[in-house]
């Protein structure tokens, strides 16, 4: 099972995030969601992308019986100088997607 989480924040509330696993967009994040999905055993990669900004791509694999929790949130402020710092020089990474639990029964 993979639940991914996303906090809720002012800075993008208004914006959706796509969950993209193996290169396959998945389900979509609202502002405070949480997303469960039943995923078969294997490795994959995953990374949140928004009509702003990406996440860096994070692996990981799921067993039997196996729970992978990430949490994903805006790492910018909400200025203009922050925004073009993320676009330009942080090669458009302005989401955090950080593993929270990764537990194997």
């Amino acid at each position: 099972m993979l639940t991914i989480k996303r906090e809720q924040r002012m800075i993008d509330a208004d914006i959706s995030y796509q969950v993209i696993i193996n290169g396959i967009n998945m389900c979509t994040l609202d502002n405070g969601q949480i997303k469960n999905l039943d995923l078969k055993n294997g490795d994959y990669k995953i990374k949140i992308r928004s009509s702003r900004f990406v996440s860096i791509e994070k692996i990981f694999s799921l067993t039997d019986g196996s729970h992978v929790e990430f949490i994903c949130k805006p790492n910018y402020k909400n200025t203009k100088l922050s925004i073009f710092i993320h676009r330009v020089f942080k090669k458009n990474i302005g989401i955090d997607l950080e593993l929270k639990q990764d537990i194997y029964l």
